[in-house]
């Protein structure tokens, strides 16, 4: 077949090449300028077809784009980022990285697959809902109340009262993983806040076990509470749709402790530092640091421990995958507005 086709060419080559060989100067010359007056009558012809099959795909692409509506999006999304910068300049001044991302966690973790068919807002999620005294009174949300007014609030009441309360404080958590060196997390935006505080009842289950806290020189190894710990922590993330993998990379999160005795890792300046040492400090901490049930039960288990060692040595890895459990249960059970949300673009867009 390939031969057949290479002899066709060639004959078809050969009988072009005698026809112009067979052609005098003259001749050829006026096939030349025949053919440049043609094309120079039929450019303006052929650039304006061009210029319309263009000018059709452009709009067909345009059109073909999510539409904001509803509200007043333009300024919605100016707000957002306004918002963004207010965070991001937060963060840096006062070191509120680890509260913000705490906050952020614990407003999106009542979302509950069990209802997620149920009308909105009781599947739960990221809504706006740990502003209500039923959540704030929660014992794994103590201090929550003062973050909110402390850094929320401000943010909302000057910079951006057109963006939800839900937004602002995912929005916060987000930043709050990125400016202390962790990866970008690229949640879409348009969240809805549940209407009525005083009407959410939701059952606030998401609180770790009653944790031990170990002398760093010895630590037990099995007991109850361990397997407490082991199946709390499968029973709680299987709410959030989330396996073993998901478990072991969100606790990574706790790199940037809200507490003293749980902050794995400060530069010299005072800021708090996004990165694996987590998984390193659980299995050789220092005296000052104490060590939970939770956190050594990532080590111990099988299906946690080996996901436990890749994100220990592997950095960009754990990036990847605790970006994408985040960015997860941060829009799971949420109402968007428009539907298909609001996407900011680029980490710095947002800023």
């Amino acid at each position: 077949m390939l031969d057949e086709l290479y002899v066709a060419f060639q004959t078809s080559l050969a009988l072009h090449w005698e026809f112009i060989l067979a052609l005098d100067l003259k001749t050829f010359l006026n096939l030349v300028r025949s053919f440049i007056v043609g094309m120079i009558f039929a450019y303006p012809i052929i650039s304006s077809c061009l210029g319309c099959l263009w000018s059709a795909s452009l709009w067909s692409l345009i059109v073909s784009q999510p539409i904001i509506a509803n509200r007043n999006d333009t300024e919605y999304m100016k707000q957002l980022r306004k918002a963004g910068k207010a965070f991001s300049k937060l963060i840096k001044e006062k070191k509120c990285g680890p509260k913000l991302l705490r906050l952020a966690l614990h407003d999106a973790a009542t979302y509950d697959v069990a209802n997620k068919d149920k009308p909105w807002p009781q599947p739960g999620g990221a809504n706006g809902s740990i502003r209500s005294n039923h959540e704030l009174r929660e014992a794994c949300n103590v201090g929550l109340g003062a973050v909110l007014e402390e850094f929320i609030t401000p943010v909302k009441e000057q910079v951006a009262p057109l963006v939800s309360w839900a937004d602002l404080i995912q929005q916060a958590g987000a930043l709050a993983v990125c400016e202390c060196g962790g990866p970008e997390v690229e949640m879409k935006y348009g969240r809805v806040d549940v209407p009525d505080l005083k009407a959410i009842d939701t059952p606030v289950t998401f609180e770790l076990p009653a944790s031990e806290t170990f002398n760093t020189e010895e630590l037990p190894e099995g007991g109850e509470y361990e397997f407490e710990a082991e199946n709390h922590l499968k029973k709680l993330f299987k709410r959030w749709e989330m396996d073993e993998k998901d478990i072991v990379a969100v606790a990574g999160g706790h790199t940037i402790g809200s507490k003293k005795e749980r902050e794995w890792r400060v530069d010299k300046k005072g800021h708090h530092v996004f990165d694996n040492l987590y998984y390193n400090a659980i299995e050789k901490p220092t005296p000052e640091m104490t060590i939970h049930a939770v956190d050594k039960v990532l080590m111990d288990f099988w299906g946690f421990s080996n996901f436990h060692f890749y994100f220990k040595k592997y950095q960009v890895t754990w990036f990847e995958c605790y970006a994408e459990a985040h960015k997860r249960l941060s829009e799971q059970g949420c109402k968007f507005k428009p539907a298909e949300g609001i996407r900011l673009g680029e980490y710095w867009e947002a800023k």
